[in-house]
């Protein structure tokens, strides 16, 4: 197996204490432990706060901190930071909570099953302690035949739609996204190509929440990975509590659910993008494959291309911009690539003026112009 190229010592450190503290138990974490990671970091601990909102880990920072009784450690001012950002985002998460309640009550009795993505949906599964994982707005699925009534309920309960993003909705401080596609295939067609099956597969797949109170769905567990590894190269895996949220579903899975996982990969056509996910757990937060995956791992061990790129993320902050790209259509077949990278650089004309909002008025040709200039690095 070919390893991770070297990075410099400090970022390693940084990713040796977030591999650390990202636990759900951090009552157990070793306070000599931990003591001598920040240790490592003595020259660096007023960037600590910085670097940890930056990766969406303050909360379990914070939580690390209070568990080991080490706040002595840190600057009064980290103390005060960590402390006002975990308490914020509770009390954030607990208002998001009861929006997406209220969201529910009014579509469920018009039969319209709602699946629910991303942090909310690991705030009902995964995060006991809501604190630990930040969220910007609630993410949400529908079937597409549901879309205009959801559409209609959510402007009756007084949101305003966005008028460049049709599923966008926002109320005051909460912001919805209305996803009619798993994979983003609303805004750009080709991303279709993404899967091997219909996403309507995967719909019918989704559990009940945990939560007794909330009848709307979630992705089983299987797929909760799969689509969340996604998210995480579609976003150049530039926030390492995306890689976090991974990790801990698959710290309770057991070797039936590993091999259930790759069967799943294999039958939605995402096997490799698994692998990239799995690589870069081994080196990021350093977990370990199971062996049950070692014939997994094998057959779709990352290329060299795709090593490179991984590799990136693991000595820097993020991917590249254009790494999507090239890692989303490595399954794919030449005809499948081909529309699927046009369409990525030079979407269709409402995309762009998403993309350029300032000319959302302009024709069309000129936002064509603006997407060159923009990929060519005339204009940034």
């Amino acid at each position: 197996m070919i390893g991770p190229a070297k990075s410099p010592g400090n970022f390693r450190a940084f990713t040796a204490l977030f591999a650390y503290i990202t636990t759900l138990q951090p009552d157990l974490l070793h306070r000599g432990r931990f003591e001598a990671m920040i240790g490592a970091l003595s020259g660096k601990r007023n960037d600590i706060f910085d670097r940890a909102l930056r990766e969406g880990l303050t909360g379990f920072l914070f939580r690390a901190m209070e568990s080991t009784q080490l706040s002595g450690l840190f600057p009064s001012d980290t103390v005060d930071r960590l402390a006002s950002v975990y308490y914020s985002t509770v009390q954030k998460n607990l208002a998001l909570e009861h929006e997406l309640q209220r969201i529910v009550e009014n579509t469920k009795p018009r039969g319209i099953d709602i699946v629910v993505l991303q942090g909310m949906a690991l705030i009902q599964t995964v995060y006991a302690d809501i604190g630990l994982r930040a969220m910007a707005d609630i993410d949400l699925w529908v079937r597409g035949t549901d879309r205009p009534a959801c559409f209609d309920i959510l402007t009756s309960m007084g949101y305003v739609q966005d008028t460049l993003y049709p599923g966008t909705f926002r109320n005051g401080t909460t912001v919805l996204d209305i996803h009619s596609h798993l994979f983003w295939a609303d805004r750009i067609r080709s991303r279709n190509n993404m899967l091997s099956v219909d996403d309507g597969l995967i719909f019918e797949a989704a559990e009940p929440s945990h939560r007794k109170y909330l009848r709307a769905l979630v992705l089983n567990p299987y797929d909760q990975v799969l689509y969340l590894g996604l998210h995480l190269l579609k976003h150049n895996a530039d926030r390492l509590i995306w890689l976090v949220d991974i990790k801990l579903i698959l710290e309770h899975f057991d070797a039936a659910d590993w091999h259930k996982l790759a069967e799943r990969a294999e039958f939605l056509g995402l096997a490799k993008s698994l692998a990239y996910i799995l690589y870069l757990l081994t080196f990021l937060l350093q977990i370990q494959t199971p062996g049950e995956l070692n014939g997994f791992m094998k057959h779709y061990k990352p290329g060299t291309g795709a090593t490179w790129l991984l590799r990136r993320r693991i000595q820097r902050h993020a991917l590249p911009s254009w790494a999507p790209l090239i890692l989303f259509s490595s399954g794919m077949t030449l005809r499948e690539t081909l529309p699927f990278v046009w369409e990525n650089l030079f979407p269709r004309p409402h995309v762009l003026r998403q993309v350029f909002p300032e000319s959302a008025q302009q024709q069309n040709w000129p936002l064509y112009l603006k997407r060159f200039a923009q990929l060519t690095g005339i204009r940034r």
